[in-house]
């Protein structure tokens, strides 16, 4: 857009001065066409003409150049800066310039844009005074701190998480972990497990490979194995890892973790005891608090003859009323 940076200078100085007047206006020109894509020019009138701007302003306001022949800066600036904006010229015209300051700017599309201003004040001969302005961008930045917030928040939740939480890159060593694995694995400190390989982490070192591959294959793997911690004491996992991609677009392997053991050996207890009653020489029946049956051993079954698909469900009084003898059958029960 840089064409009346000239007229302006032609306008405010004197004949004698059209070298000075020429250097002027390479130099001003030189700032706004090279600034195009890093920060907004303007050059306006204290009125809020608007006498020139680079293609960097129009994109922050949403205008094109022809937009400009009817535009003001009044018009892009709201009403809730009007005083601001007054005390800013005044100040400006005092000092000669001013700045940093933020304000915003409503675009083409009526939303509001904010941005931080540097401005000078150009005194003229001629009194047509004008003044030239930077405008950056700050939308941009206010996004990065809502994400930078957003991913604090992210951050501390994971690293203050239950569950252990931990990060393996595509050559096999941990990226990331969670004060939750360290404390889960018995090591010291987050340094000390960085770096090491997932296949410390299994009884059976192959346990890390199989969740690699299997996480590549369809994306996410659900396993329970085998962990060693740092003193080489075993307990029972369950882990759901995922693929990702890091900002390099290379493979890392996201997972969490929790110690099943617990439960794993109260199933194991659990298995002992139903081996216990199903190979029973004593028929065993198990019934809700209303007495249907809820479970017959298969001692039971020889006994009485039912299989157990007939006794569950039925009433324990009924069954033995009609079916059991009260003889041998109830003897050996």
């Amino acid at each position: 857009m840089v064409k009346n940076i000239s007229m302006l200078f032609l306008l405010g100085d004197q004949p004698s001065q059209q070298t000075a007047i020429a250097e002027r206006e390479q130099c001003y020109r030189a700032i706004l066409e090279t600034t195009t894509d890093m920060l907004g020019m303007l050059v306006y009138r204290p009125d809020g003409t608007i006498i020139d701007c680079n293609q960097a302003f129009l994109d922050i306001i949403g205008y094109d150049e022809d937009d400009l022949k009817e535009l003001n800066l009044a018009d892009i600036v709201p009403h809730k800066y009007g005083q601001c904006v007054t005390g800013s010229l005044k100040a400006l015209k005092q000092q000669g310039r001013h700045g940093p300051y933020e304000e915003e700017y409503i675009d083409k599309h009526g939303r509001a844009v904010p941005v931080r201003l540097n401005e000078v004040w150009i005194p003229q001969s001629s009194g047509g005074d004008y003044i030239f302005a930077s405008v950056l961008d700050l939308s941009k930045y206010y996004e990065q701190q809502k994400l930078k917030s957003r991913l604090s928040l992210i951050s501390q939740s994971v690293d203050n998480a239950f569950d252990a939480f931990s990060i393996a890159n595509d050559r096999g060593e941990f990226i990331y972990v969670n004060k939750s694995h360290v404390k889960l694995w018995g090591y010291d400190s987050v340094d000390e497990v960085i770096g090491l390989s997932p296949s410390t982490h299994c009884a059976d070192p192959r346990t890390a490979q199989h969740i690699i591959e299997q996480t590549i294959e369809q994306g996410y793997c659900d396993i329970e194995f085998e962990a060693r911690r740092k003193d080489d004491s075993l307990f029972y996992a369950l882990m759901h890892a995922t693929l990702g991609y890091d900002m390099e677009g290379r493979e890392i392997y996201i997972a969490s973790c929790i110690d099943i053991s617990a439960r794993k050996n109260t199933e194991e207890e659990l298995l002992k005891l139903k081996r216990a009653v199903e190979s029973s020489s004593t028929g065993i029946i198990i019934t809700d608090k209303y007495g249907a049956i809820e479970y017959v051993n298969p001692k039971f079954t020889q006994i009485t003859g039912y299989a157990s698909s007939e006794a569950i469900g039925a009433q324990l009084s009924s069954m033995l009323s009609s079916k059991i003898s009260h003889g041998k059958a109830h003897a050996d029960m």
